[in-house]
Parts: C-alpha cells; structure tokens; sequence
C-alpha cells in the first residue's frame, strides 16, 4: 500500500463522518480493512500495523512539559 492510499483514508476520515464511525467501530484489523474496501479504499494490514509516523502526526503526538524541580528540570 501506498503512502497516497494512506493518505486518502486519513483525508476519508475527516471527511465523512459516517465513514469515520464505521471505520473506528470495527473490532478487528480485518474488518477495519473490510470497512475501507467497501468504501473504495485499497488498504492492507502490514501497512497499516508498521508504518512510519509523518511529519504532522509526530508535532500531533509530540508533547510534555518541564517542570522544574530543585534546580533542575523534569520532563513530564
């Protein structure tokens, strides 16, 4: 699978919220895969298991705070 494809289900995803609820209702990879496919999405379950984070998901994850403690910092 492509990063286009994985690119147009996340561009699915926030475009359609019926889609988006099905799509995160389902209980297994399969059927999330099912879920796709049935909406015209090509997707497959090693890609979507172990691929990279981009650029914008990782500032979405990236966090913490510092707070200081004694004279020094601590990363929460």
């Amino acid at each position: 699978m492509s990063h286009s494809a994985l690119q147009s289900l996340q561009a699915r995803l926030a475009a359609d919220p019926a889609f988006a609820a099905q799509f995160r209702a389902a209980t297994s990879l399969d059927a999330a895969i099912a879920v796709a496919r049935a909406h015209g999405l090509t997707l497959d379950a090693a890609a979507l298991q172990n691929r990279p984070l981009g650029a914008d998901e990782l500032d979405q994850v990236a966090g913490g705070a510092s707070v200081p403690s004694y004279g020094r910092g601590i990363c929460v």
